[in-house]
């Protein structure tokens, strides 16, 4: 694939200088002095999940069974109290 660019005259003249300077075609003078594709292409973070948001992860305190909640049938309060009595909260 081919592509024109339009550049004004002197800034391709400075160019046409630059290449020469180092025996190179325009062309070849832009392609080594422009970043690769890999060069700018951002590094995929690594690692898992777990490792990408531990720092996010935390806990609190409620202040205790008693002030989680005033109805004692809660369904929440229900499940959260049975996860507490079988340690895993």
């Amino acid at each position: 694939m081919s592509r024109t660019l339009e550049l004004p005259d002197e800034l391709y003249e400075r160019l046409e200088k630059a290449a020469a300077e180092d025996g190179k075609s325009p062309q070849e003078w832009l392609a080594m002095h422009l970043p690769s594709l890999d060069d700018l292409t951002p590094p995929s973070p690594a690692g898992t999940l777990y490792e990408k948001i531990k720092d996010l992860i935390g806990t609190f305190d409620s202040g205790g069974i008693e002030n989680m909640t005033e109805d004692p049938n809660d369904p929440l309060f229900n499940i959260l109290l049975q996860k507490k009595r079988e340690g895993r909260l």
